[in-house]
């Protein structure tokens, strides 16, 4: 069952910890990837920036896949295409099929 946005905003402003932190991002990032693309892209970058710093590589592949998809429904084609190949490109390297499939 997926959790209720007022959850995941709860979840995100408790986490006590940069791991936490970016899971409860990326859990709120892919709320938003179908209802508020603007917020969704700026937390899906906070969330590329996290991911960079911890070093979570899978991490970095979904942030990078989620701007993608904010970007197209915003109609930034380009940008959401160098987005998504970049999230191609790290799925591939960690042999994510289900990731590369998406």
């Amino acid at each position: 069952m997926e959790k209720e946005l007022p959850e995941l905003e709860n979840d995100f402003e408790s986490a006590s910890d940069d791991v936490s932190r970016l899971a409860a991002m990326l859990a709120l990032v892919d709320h938003h990837v179908n209802d508020d693309f603007v917020e969704g892209w700026k937390l899906a970058t906070d969330a590329l920036e996290l991911a960079k710093k911890l070093e979570d590589k899978a991490s970095v592949a979904h942030a990078y896949e989620t701007i993608g998809n904010c970007l197209w429904k915003l109609a930034e084609f380009t940008q959401a295409l160098e987005s998504l190949e970049l999230a191609l490109d790290r799925y591939l390297g960690l042999g994510d099929l289900h990731g590369v499939g998406r």
